[in-house]
């Protein structure tokens, strides 16, 4: 009760918010009550990242993938270059039944961790990506030229190998 009259009374505070929704999932409130405290919350304090991950996050979690996608491309149009709202995209792509999507938003996600000098991010953006598509051959070479990056020589010839075993098989 106390957190929620905290709520109540500070609807621009993103924390009182989140902690508040955050209560009501673990009380086992209604999913629809839940989501109604974070939108409300992101009324209050339109364009917050954590807020709107948040939505996404719950909507994936309510299986309401459609309405999770729409929130997750809406948030990541606003913030493209934030991994959070990238990652947040490749993942209700995929849970819509998307992968070719997925795959893109995931690159995207490399490319965004690799511009950020996070290599190791890098690499585990594409290997989520080739879990997706296994010897994807676009995915493939980005992740031999992290890997390389990185210093992994090792790693890196292994995937260069891997690409060039898809070059000459029929």
């Amino acid at each position: 009760e106390r957190l929620r009259a905290l709520a109540e009374r500070n609807p621009r505070s993103v924390e009182a918010q989140l902690s508040y929704a955050d209560v009501q999932r673990a009380t086992r409130a209604a999913p629809a009550a839940v989501l109604a405290t974070l939108e409300r919350a992101t009324v209050a304090s339109p364009g917050n990242v954590p807020l709107s991950l948040a939505i996404v996050h719950h909507r994936l979690a309510q299986r309401e993938f459609p309405q999770a996608l729409a929130a997750a491309q809406r948030i990541e149009a606003a913030n493209p270059n934030d991994p959070r709202t990238v990652e947040a995209l490749a993942r209700a792509q995929l849970a819509s039944g998307d992968r070719q999507q997925a795959i893109s938003s995931l690159l995207l996600l490399a490319d965004v961790h690799r511009a950020g000098k996070e290599g190791s991010a890098a690499e585990q953006a594409l290997r989520k990506a080739l879990a997706l598509k296994p010897d994807a051959p676009e995915v493939l070479q980005r992740l031999a030229g992290v890997q390389l990056e990185r210093g992994d020589r090792a790693a890196a010839i292994a995937s260069a190998r891997r690409l060039q075993q898809q070059d000459t098989q029929p």
